[in-house]
């Protein structure tokens, strides 16, 4: 109710149409979990500023992050790119998106165009957050695969980074924020961030 109060006293507020949808999709506790809500913001944005193509990414960007709706996001990431002085990466962006179903590459360009067109730097924050996620998430299969290749080298699956060193590793692996070891369970050989890690 706020956000529409905000919007109606000042339908030309772009902080509040953008703000007010990442906060509106995000889950709890970070917002409410209503990606309904932040769509229908969005499009009262479009309403007043048919302009503003970033609304249409971002109505993309929910149905691509929140509700997993690789089809529809893709839909509008195209139109989006149909508005005049609209980026010229949208369409590409749409094609990969709907071909693609979303993978990591994809969400990794989304993100990296948010990062990139944040007006604020808490957007920029979190986009970062993201992309860290998945270069997290690429580094984990990675590992994964060495320690799969481990096993199948030697019968037995390593006990510790230590036994993967130097013929598959160079050194410890450490999360992207360079902060914390990843853990190796040696009984089940999966591979997942250390406790702790941001």
């Amino acid at each position: 109710p706020l956000l529409d109060i905000t919007t109606s006293l000042d339908p030309r507020f772009n902080m509040a149409y953008r703000f007010g949808s990442i906060f509106l999709a995000e889950s709890y506790p970070d917002g409410p979990g209503r990606a309904d809500l932040a769509i229908e913001l969005l499009q009262k944005g479009i309403r007043e500023m048919p302009e503003r193509w970033r609304y249409l990414q971002d109505i993309g960007f929910i149905h691509y992050w929140w509700l997993h709706d690789y089809e529809g996001a893709a839909d509008w990431f195209r139109r989006a790119s149909e508005v005049p002085g609209a980026s010229w990466w949208l369409k590409s962006l749409a094609a990969n998106t709907m071909t693609e179903g979303g993978n990591r590459t994809d969400s990794r360009m989304l993100w990296s165009e948010i990062y990139e067109s944040a007006e604020h730097e808490w957007i920029r924050a979190d986009a970062r957050r993201r992309l860290t996620q998945l270069r997290a998430l690429d580094e984990i299969d990675q590992l994964t695969a060495l320690v799969e290749a481990f096993e199948q080298r030697t019968s037995r699956r390593p006990t510790s980074w230590q036994e993967l060193i130097p013929a598959d590793l160079s050194a410890i692996p450490i999360d992207p924020a360079g902060l914390h070891v990843y853990a190796l369970d040696p009984s089940s050989g999966k591979v997942s961030l250390g406790r702790g890690s941001p």
